[in-house]
């Protein structure tokens, strides 16, 4: 079996808003600031949740979640 990550990735990407995601473009680079949750805006981001990147190399929890959900469909689908 084969789970074609970038394909859903990239459909993500391309229609960003039906998920949710206000930023695919960049990402805040504080989101390693100990009050980043309840104070992303002293620091000139968006919430994570409108993030599809969490650093330069790395996806979201928010991207992970929809990714871990339609694996597990994918997973049904084939008996699994």
């Amino acid at each position: 079996m084969i789970f074609d990550t970038y394909s859903y990735l990239s459909g993500i990407l391309d229609n960003p808003s039906r998920y949710g995601i206000k930023n695919t473009t960049s990402y805040c680079p504080n989101y390693n600031a100990p009050d980043i949750d309840t104070n992303y805006a002293a620091y000139g981001c968006l919430p994570i949740e409108d993030y599809f990147w969490y650093n330069s190399g790395h996806i979201t929890y928010p991207i992970h979640k929809l990714l871990a959900k339609s694996v597990a469909k994918f997973l049904e689908k084939e008996s699994c």
